[in-house]
């Protein structure tokens, strides 16, 4: 009887064993893992923000070969010295560039170009008044005008929390600025209606820092500050001749600004492939 019962429990369990080895075997289920955002590729975008200048006051500088004319002036307080002409307004335009990652570190070169409204005037009124109760009016206007600003810069980045960038940035900086200045005095003898205008363009440098954001395999957004240098702006002086006597006047001003703009761009290429 035993042996029976022993046998039997025998059998039983080879059949279980075979039934379990003609099931299908199942592999566990693989554990997804999040995109690793690749920023290498060339990129093409937009960007529009705010801009203003830092450096406000243009100086004036005046010669005369007689009393009277423009050095006569500035050296006696009627006509100032220094006028603040702090430009700010809308800043935008478009940027290209090509970034190069090297596990979190990134290095990267953009160039941009952007138009600009921003602008600001000055105007004096030197009335007669004591010590010069006979003198005429003077009206003097100094203004000062951002009319384009570009860059070309190289970037150095680290990936944090993928798919996020911070980066520094620099190069060089250039750009219009329209820097002009007025003298009118009808009852001058003789009468003054004088006016010139500087806008070249200048060179310089710039620095910044930004932080991009990879919203989608081919889409960035970014914030981005920039504070630039274009060098110094000097109008051609305006002559004043008064009889055998000759006055100029100049004004110069060292251009530095600085911006904030948000951008967006469009690069080619796309995340890696998830692996499981």
């Amino acid at each position: 009887m035993k042996n029976s019962l022993a046998a039997a429990a025998i059998l039983a369990m080879g059949a279980t064993a075979a039934q379990a080895a003609d099931l299908p075997y199942r592999k566990a289920p693989p554990v997804a893992v999040a995109p690793a955002y690749d920023w290498t590729g060339f990129y093409v975008g937009a960007n529009a923000g705010w801009v203003g200048s830092v450096n406000n006051d243009v100086g004036l500088t005046g010669t005369d070969t007689g009393g009277g004319g423009f050095g006569s002036e500035l050296a006696d307080g009627s006509t100032p010295r220094t006028f603040n002409t702090r430009y700010s307004g809308f800043i935008g335009g478009g940027q290209v560039g090509y970034n190069k990652q090297f596990g979190t570190w990134l290095l990267g070169v953009e160039a941009d170009i952007m138009g600009s409204n921003a602008s600001a005037s000055a105007t004096h009124i030197n009335l007669p008044q004591p010590p010069f109760p006979a003198r005429s009016a003077i009206t003097t206007v100094v203004s000062n005008k951002l009319n384009y600003l570009g860059t070309v810069r190289g970037r150095l980045g680290v990936v944090v929390n993928n798919p996020l960038l911070l980066y520094v940035t620099g190069g060089l900086a250039y750009g219009q600025t329209e820097l002009g200045v007025s003298s009118v005095c009808p009852t001058c003898g003789p009468a003054r209606n004088l006016a010139t205008t500087s806008g070249p363009t200048n060179f310089g440098w710039t620095v910044g820092a930004g932080a991009e954001w990879m919203f989608a395999a081919n889409w960035t957004a970014k914030v981005e500050y920039l504070y630039y240098d274009l060098g110094t702006n000097t109008t051609a002086p305006l002559v004043y001749n008064y009889g055998a006597s000759t006055s100029t006047l100049t004004a110069s001003i060292r251009e530095t600004g600085q911006l904030a703009r948000v951008g967006i761009n469009y690069k080619w290429g796309g995340p890696l492939v998830a692996k499981y």
